[in-house]
């Protein structure tokens, strides 16, 4: 049997009823996502999904609101609900963006300003999703932070919980006996079962594992192959609004896979549609990228995402060559102050002046260091900056198309580069695996570049045999 859904992941939304005035006369709010239209982009994949001759089921893992006001909360739970009158089925748990403790909750005045604004409690928002966990559930761990159920016949799914400590998350011992129970009565029940969670179990890229080795698991690949050891090959995840495919192997050769998938409404906006063959014991993969013509915005929405996320720091290099007010009045994009900056401008703009006029010809000079002094060929892009090829690499951070060719003089010329940084690091008084968790840059870098993995987008995974 063949059993086909979507995966929809942090569609943070946020109701319009937060804007004091009207919010299509605001300017983009630069938030990583597309909140002023996120009912929009929602709205578009819940009826893609109705149209979908196949399936009308959809999985959410968490962050469904962006900053759990009671106005979003009720709008998205009635949009599931009209959906699911429609003939949908939705499978979905809530995250911490659902009931934020420390983040501030905002709407904005007339002027585009935020302010504060009251959220929900957790105690108000866990029992508006029931309808779509626990009350589907054929069997519930502890308090229902975690359920298992039938979406099909022969499929199971079970909403993953974590536990949090310094060191990162972490399944219970306790929890892992109950994951077992799980895997036994599904396979006794003659079904398959996969699980969701919000953050991911494997690190989508090393860069994540760096800056963020809070939100990551601790030995990930270890809790994955425990995963696939005792029978669960299959996981999903959102969160780092990342798109990736990961996998290891247990000792017994059994594989685990983590399919991150990036925001619905961040950069750039995608959803995955998965068919899993019970006989085969295959899953296939399709990325789905949003686009919404209806809205008039003069461009595809993947480029407004982008805009939407980079487009203010994209123009910090030009503001500071330029237009140092400018660049003061953002906080030089990572919150400097204002006074500071004012009173070095000249240093300002002589820093803009150099990052601007930057050139792979320039740095290949730099990556002769990191590379024995030996001399890569880069004619055909000496003039090319290197500033614009740097924000690209950033968004195919998100995007999962890290396909960079490592025969490229743009890859060994970064990759030069980095080898020379990682040299200056060993003779400095630094431990970078301490402070990343990785031996050297080159490690980082390297396949956030080229991907020569398992392609992030789109994938036929074999669940009975490892295979990359």
């Amino acid at each position: 049997m063949k059993y086909s859904f979507y995966h929809i992941t942090d569609t943070h939304y946020f109701s319009k009823k937060n804007y004091d005035g009207d919010p299509w006369t605001l300017p983009q709010w630069n938030d990583q996502i597309a909140m002023r239209e996120s009912e929009e982009i929602l709205k578009k994949a819940l009826s893609m999904i109705l149209k979908d001759s196949e399936t009308h089921t959809v999985i959410f893992t968490g962050d469904m609101t962006h900053h759990g006001d009671r106005d979003s909360h009720e709008e998205l739970t009635a949009l599931l609900d009209e959906f699911e009158s429609r003939g949908g089925n939705v499978f979905a748990f809530t995250d911490s963006h659902d009931y934020p403790d420390e983040m501030e909750v905002f709407r904005f005045d007339k002027d585009g300003k935020p302010y504060e604004k009251e959220h929900m409690e957790k105690e108000e928002v866990l029992p508006l999703y029931e309808k779509y966990n626990v009350g589907k559930a054929v069997s519930v761990y502890g308090d229902g932070r975690s359920w298992t159920t039938e979406i099909f016949p022969g499929l199971r799914y079970t909403a993953l919980c974590y536990e949090k400590s310094k060191e990162g998350l972490y399944f219970s011992e306790d929890y892992k006996s109950w994951l077992k129970n799980q895997v036994f009565e599904a396979e006794k029940s003659g079904a398959l079962l996969i699980g969701g969670i919000h953050p991911p179990i494997i690190s989508p890229n090393p860069v994540y594992s760096a800056v963020s080795r809070e939100n990551v698991f601790i030995k990930g690949e270890e809790t994955g192959a425990f995963l696939g050891d005792m029978g669960m090959s299959l996981v999903f995840s959102g969160h780092c609004h990342m798109h990736a495919v990961q996998s290891c192997v247990s000792e017994r050769g059994r594989p685990f896979y983590n399919i991150s998938t990036c925001s619905l409404v961040g950069c750039p906006p995608k959803m995955r549609r998965v068919t899993i063959d019970n006989e085969l014991k295959t899953a296939q993969i399709t990325t789905i990228l949003m686009d919404l013509p209806e809205l008039n915005l003069g461009m595809s929405f993947e480029q407004y995402c982008r805009k939407g996320f980079l487009g203010s720091l994209e123009a910090v290099p030009y503001n500071m060559e330029h237009d140092v007010k400018a660049f003061a009045e953002t906080g030089g994009g990572i919150n400097l102050p204002k006074e500071k900056i004012m009173s070095h401008k000249r240093l300002v703009s002589r820093a803009g002046r150099f990052l601007n006029n930057f050139t792979f010809g320039k740095a290949e000079k730099a990556a002769r260091l990191g590379n024995g002094l030996k001399r890569i060929e880069c004619s055909d892009i000496k003039d090319k900056k290197v500033v614009p090829f740097l924000f690209d690499v950033i968004c195919n951070i998100y995007s999962g198309d890290c396909y960079i060719s490592p025969e490229s003089a743009e890859y060994k010329i970064a990759m030069g580069v980095v080898s020379a940084v990682d040299r200056v690091i060993k003779i400095l008084p630094v431990d970078i695996k301490k402070l990343t968790g990785f031996e050297s840059f080159k490690e980082i870098v390297g396949p956030v570049l080229f991907n020569e993995r398992i392609d992030h987008n789109n994938a036929l995974l074999n669940l009975n045999k490892y295979s990359v």
